[in-house]
């Protein structure tokens, strides 16, 4: 194959586009100018401050990905900066006293489970970096105070977060909204594969859900608003309908999913391609990308139609059987109205080029919108409280070691290590242990054949510009790879300070990082341990009340012919969203001991059966039935039985240890129009459910009997 230097330069210039969308470019770009420019300017000793003290919050804070308004961004920054402040000021106050220092670490613990209570998108990230300046300022290696350098550190990280806002080419909801239709992208790319998409789904729906949260905490309305939020809803709603045409397509015989499967994974892969194609025009605001999109859109237009024509050719039987032909029509209609949306809101850009003037109508310097963000609740997570307990033993463990092992410069290392791997549950703790000492492992090797190359100051600024981009790129993609990373850029951080550097130094963070992660270990399996299979019961006990309501209301909605409204979409996302919550809690839990996962592949089918049924129901609410018609009297019955039997699911699974079910009944369902056979493979399905929910039962008594 011979590729030419057009179509090369073509791949390039998508691939940049495609980079550009994503925050690990920025957030690389970010973290490499507030590690270069204060270690510059030390080396001229232009920095008033000690630079390790300086560099760290502003690496760490450069390397956050703060969403939303500005004001709730500016709001969320002021917090960490404060939280930073306060650590490298706690740290130098206790430094020298042990007494102290150990009060001063409990207190450290327990900020870190407040943070994580107060903010799952921040609070871990903002944890890990104030515990790294509390222990090295607790260290007193340094001269003090530190308080004036982290201060510092932490306004330039707030700078360089802030400068782009008036000169970027979007408004924050620009990028929320191209998110969504990123993630709507992999997930048609995963239909169009006809591999499980359940994590591109799940994934999918938390972005979008995500972003309509983002709408919720803007208090004022205006046109960009709109034309941005019907933008998103149109990406929502495709989403929607391509796993409810997937779902039908896969109702049907093996033989007429054949003919149908060419031409509907080349319509996923268009709409895929159309998805990244709006995300672009959604964030650029470009006439060139909007023509694009336009081509992206009439091409999946006609594809809709092909494959519409394809199911055309299929029997009669086959029609009346699944809504294939609707689907395929509401589909048409969503890609239209995203036409539409798109010019919308591309006219209102031009109309208004000025960006404060966006600012304004959005309302987006005000402190109002941190309350959405911000976990007030006074109700806490009792796996969160075990977790701040068991923290807070092994850190003052880790300050008692300090205390005792003083000829160690970079003791620092073991509590850091220990903050960064321990997590509320023992599966994510042994993972991150992992992840964590691979990373360091092969870092170090790196690193100690950086150490023999004795390069010259140049090379040694280059390398850390180089090995900081990569940490910071790779932080959310590649744990282990940005670890490694990172630990090369500390033996060259090391290396640009007056004092000769050895291979003790990556010896030493080797063997701090190993016995770190193996008292994190450790303690969370013998202290307080929190298993994923409590969490996941009570997740799987959600996901199917979830369920159970949702039903209720598309029953309610069908009876009684009323509109599509806002209490069946947010009972609808809210029914997704437990579902997919109860499916990333299955797969955390087989990175716990064996003796926890019991029951998991049972509780896997009773999770998977939740989606479906979710699923279905999907496909019955945007099945847009004849004005004045109702369900025929059979299914009517079957419905109130598809309820009952999901409320009995919910029962015995909530009285799996005192009551647990013990025997199965079959329901008898004959589908005579198209709404009773979904309801139909609903009942089948509760019954996988129902005997899974039975041998989940036996694999508990099982598993705790003597």
């Amino acid at each position: 194959m011979i590729v030419t230097r057009s179509t090369w330069l073509s791949r390039l210039g998508d691939r940049i586009d495609a980079e550009t969308l994503r925050p690990d470019l920025g957030r690389a770009i970010r973290g490499t100018i507030a590690i270069m420019l204060p270690l510059i300017l030390a080396a001229f000793g232009k920095l008033p401050f000690d630079p390790i003290f300086f560099v760290i919050p502003a690496h760490g804070m450069a390397c956050w990905d703060v969403r939303g308004p500005y004001g709730l961004r500016l709001a969320v920054l002021a917090l960490m900066v404060i939280v930073i402040t306060a650590a490298a000021a706690a740290g130098t106050a206790a430094s020298g006293v042990l007494p102290l220092a150990l009060i001063a670490t409990a207190g450290m613990a327990m900020v870190a489970g407040v943070l994580r209570h107060l903010t799952v998108d921040y609070g871990q990230s903002l944890a890990a970096t104030t515990a790294l300046i509390f222990f090295m300022a607790l260290l007193g290696h340094y001269p003090g105070p530190h308080w004036p350098g982290a201060l510092a550190g932490a306004t330039w990280a707030v700078l360089l977060q802030i400068v782009r806002w008036p000169i970027r080419p979007q408004q924050p909801l620009r990028q929320a909204v191209a998110d969504s239709w990123l993630a709507a992208a992999d997930l048609f790319n995963a239909l169009a594969k006809g591999d499980d998409a359940s994590a591109a789904e799940s994934a999918a729906r938390a972005v979008t859900d995500r972003t309509y949260t983002l709408f919720a905490t803007l208090h004022r309305s205006g046109p960009f608003r709109a034309a941005l939020e019907n933008l998103h809803t149109c990406c929502a709603q495709l989403i929607t309908r391509g796993v409810a045409l997937r779902v039908a397509v896969d109702a049907l015989p093996e033989e007429h999913q054949k003919s149908l499967r060419p031409p509907l994974a080349v319509l996923f892969e268009s709409l895929g391609f159309n998805a990244r194609v709006a995300a672009l025009a959604t964030v650029s605001n470009q006439p060139g990308h909007l023509a694009i999109s336009d081509v992206r859109l009439r091409r999946a237009i006609g594809l809709v139609n092909s494959l519409a024509g394809a199911i055309d050719e299929l029997p009669e039987s086959v029609h009346e059987s699944q809504p294939l032909t609707f689907l395929c029509q509401s589909i048409e209609a969503k890609l239209r109205a995203t036409h539409d949306a798109m010019h919308a809101l591309s006219g209102q850009g031009e109309a208004r080029a000025v960006i404060p003037l966006e600012l304004f109508d959005l309302a987006t310097w005000r402190w109002r919108p941190l309350a959405p963000v911000l976990n007030l609740r006074p109700e806490v997570d009792r796996a969160l409280v075990r977790f701040t307990l068991r923290l807070a033993l092994e850190l003052m463990l880790a300050v008692l070691a300090m205390h005792y092992f003083p000829h160690l410069p970079h003791r620092y290392w073991l509590p850091f290590t220990m903050v960064i791997v321990t997590q509320i549950d023992f599966g994510a703790t042994r993972k991150k242990a992992a992840e964590r000492l691979g990373g360091t492992l092969i870092g170090s090797i790196i690193g100690s054949i950086v150490l023999s190359l004795r390069m010259p100051i140049a090379g040694v600024y280059a390398g850390i510009a180089a090995t900081g981009f990569g940490f910071a790129y790779l932080l959310r993609r590649r744990y282990w790879a940005a670890v490694m990373y990172v630990t090369v850029m500390v033996v060259l951080l090391t290396e640009s300070g007056p004092h000769p550097v050895t291979l003790a130094l990556t010896e030493e963070r080797l063997g701090l990082t190993v016995i770190g992660g193996a008292v994190a270990l450790l303690a969370a399996f013998l202290f307080w341990p929190a298993w994923e299979r409590e969490r996941t019961h009570e997740l799987l006990l959600a996901a199917l009340r979830c369920t159970a309501d949702y039903a209720r209301i598309v029953r309610a909605r069908l009876a009684h012919g009323r509109a599509y409204g806002p209490e069946e979409v947010k009972a609808k996302r809210l029914a997704e969203s437990a579902a997919a919550e109860a499916l990333a809690s299955l797969s955390r839990i087989y990175a716990d001991p064996k003796n926890q996962r019991a029951g998991v592949e049972q509780a896997a089918v009773l999770a998977n059966g939740t989606r479906r049924i979710t699923r279905m129901l999907n496909l019955l609410l945007i099945h847009e039935r004849a004005e004045g018609e109702t369900p025929s009297p059979a299914g009517e019955k079957l419905f109130d039985c598809v309820i009952r039997r999901l409320d009995e699911i919910v029962v015995g699974l909530q009285q799996i240890e005192t009551n647990p079910p013990n025997q199965i009944e079959s329901d008898a369902a004959v589908a005579d129009d198209w709404v009773t056979g979904q309801l139909s493979r609903m009942l089948a399905e509760l019954g996988t459910m129902r005997f899974s929910l039975i041998a989940l039962a036996k694999s508990r008594r099982a598993s705790v009997a003597p």
